[in-house]
């Protein structure tokens, strides 16, 4: 039975795919006082630090004195920068940790 060109080897091997990944701390929106929020969901992922995506927000953990930070984010992008992590996911369902203020909204 002949072979098509699908079911013969390749003399060489396929180039190798390098994959970016990036990590990131998942945190609730608790962490975020109400007018962050408000700021966030103004953003559209072009411009600002951060954006709003499903049930939360996306932000750049970065503490650059450049961009002026609301202080709650600052402290968490600080926290995620220790981790590794090179974002912040705020969800609503994320977890709370005793490091972070907190916010009743």
């Amino acid at each position: 039975m002949p072979t098509t060109p699908s079911q013969t080897h390749p003399k060489s091997p396929p180039p190798q795919i390098r994959h970016e990944t990036q990590r990131m701390l998942v945190l609730s929106t608790a962490h975020l006082r109400y007018e962050t929020s408000k700021i966030l969901d103004g953003f559209n992922g072009e411009r600002g630090w951060g954006s709003p995506i499903a049930y939360g927000y996306l932000v750049r953990a970065f503490t650059d004195a450049s961009q002026e930070l609301p202080a709650e984010v600052r402290q968490a992008a600080m926290l995620a920068q220790r981790l590794g992590c090179q974002y912040l996911r705020y969800d609503r369902d994320g977890e709370t940790y005793p490091e972070l203020p907190s916010f009743e909204w």
